[in-house]
């Protein structure tokens, strides 16, 4: 198991960015209290993996939340749109994380860390190093679109 979680946060108003298709990440840096930032950034989920502006130490704790629209399925059949809830109590034997919720956001530590779940807030500590990354839990990564913004709070 690649984090401990601590506990659900409660959700926020978040921002939300729709149908953007280009990938980047665009930091906004409000500090909520000493030592601590938010990293914003759009989540395109038709990369896969998405390197979050934070690299993890083992023991550190992180809080998540996350907010927009998404949507899978290919322009000539149905597109269903997704928070990153995802699909609530659907899971996919095929999905990158067959634990979580279909469509839903997951993330992982290290390029080799474990997928774990999200959703639209999550506290954890992490049990790896290594850098944040991001994605939506799928089986076919090419018919998405949209964006999910996640807020990364860091000591």
């Amino acid at each position: 198991m690649m984090y401990e979680r601590i506990g659900p946060m409660r959700p926020r108003r978040l921002a939300v960015r729709n149908g953007a298709l280009a990938l980047g990440l665009a930091l906004a840096g409000p500090v909520l209290a000493q030592g601590t930032h938010t990293y914003t950034f759009a989540t395109v989920p038709a990369n896969q993996w998405i390197y979050a502006p934070v690299t993890m130490s083992k023991g550190e704790e992180v809080k998540i939340y996350a907010g927009g629209y998404a949507a899978w399925g290919l322009y000539d059949t149905k597109v269903t749109i997704v928070t990153p809830k995802g699909h609530v109590g659907q899971y996919g034997s095929d999905f990158t994380a067959p634990d979580c919720y279909e469509f839903s956001l997951i993330a992982r530590i290290g390029d080799d860390g474990t997928p774990f779940c999200v959703y639209d807030s999550l506290t954890f500590k992490a049990t790896s190093d290594g850098p944040l990354e991001l994605t939506m839990n799928d089986d076919n990564y090419i018919d998405n679109r949209g964006a999910w913004s996640a807020w990364i709070i860091t000591p």
